[in-house]
């Protein structure tokens, strides 16, 4: 607990569900903000809908070409304090070194949400007007599963996250709520086997 807190970066704040809307005013309101969500259908209407021209786009769609060099792009302006809206599937949230100062994300497993919060000030480079730090924010949002169906794994953790999160919303990356979500979810994953 006492690393958790030292290396803390990061405050993830809960926010039930948005729109396509709202999610939109959201990144509209951020001069360099991350949306992660969980399919590549909800990521181009919201690609859409933002209608923003200097919006950059990440998906699994993409060949590894195009997305090398989307991800140069996003590396340029943030290294350069430009503006940088990007909207992304899951692909960003593995091995991709990015900065944000606001990560919004789609609900999804404890695991997903925890990699995402890892592109939200992964340098620790944020301060206020006086000169201290201050944490990046994490946003996570409910979303219209009906419309945007994905993988049954990453429906299935992000109803276990929801599950959790009310017990753990002062800090929903604290030790104690990823033992609480990942006891929840090996035992459901584990089902009746009791080789254990």
């Amino acid at each position: 607990p006492k690393l958790h807190r030292t290396l803390q970066r990061t405050e993830v704040k809960l926010v039930g569900r948005l729109s396509n809307d709202e999610i939109v005013e959201r990144l509209k309101s951020e001069s360099r903000v991350l949306c992660v969500v969980n399919s590549r259908r909800h990521a181009a209407d919201l690609l859409q809908l933002l209608d923003d021209s200097e919006c950059l786009h990440l998906s699994a769609g993409m060949c590894a070409r195009h997305r090398g060099k989307v991800l140069k792009s996003i590396r340029r302006r943030l290294k350069q304090g430009m503006p940088c809206r990007v909207i992304s599937t899951q692909v960003i949230e593995a091995g991709v070194d990015v900065d944000f100062p606001v990560v919004l994300r789609a609900a999804a497993g404890l695991d997903s949400i925890a990699q995402s919060a890892g592109r939200c000030n992964r340098e620790g480079k944020l301060h206020d007007a006086n000169g201290h730090d201050r944490l990046g924010q994490v946003v996570v949002f409910d979303y219209d599963a009906k419309t945007y169906p994905t993988s049954r794994l990453i429906e299935i953790g992000a109803a276990h996250f929801r599950e959790i999160a009310p017990d753990h919303a002062d800090d929903p990356l604290s030790p104690e709520a990823i033992e609480a979500y990942f006891t929840l979810h090996y035992w459901h994953l584990g089902g009746e086997d009791d080789r254990g």
